[in-house]
């Protein structure tokens, strides 16, 4: 059962992270995603710190300290 529940999380998440790809030209800030995906800001940091080592994206921090991913589509 929460093998289960581990994979529909997952499948969410990456449904989710692909779906702000594409709507954010490649550029996702840990705000938008955590919020869309429902999660804490930390889980969301470190699914999109993942995301970005698996496809070598890039990051910025803007001068409020947010993040922003930047992968190359």
């Amino acid at each position: 059962m929460r093998k289960q529940h581990q994979k529909l999380l997952s499948d969410r998440l990456q449904s989710i992270f692909y779906r702000l790809l594409e709507e954010k030209s490649g550029t996702i800030s840990v705000l938008s995603f955590a919020k869309e995906a429902q999660i804490s800001g930390d889980e969301a940091k470190h699914y999109l710190d993942a995301k970005a080592k698996e496809f070598n994206a890039t990051f910025d921090v803007n001068p409020q300290g947010g993040v922003y991913y930047h992968f190359h589509i």
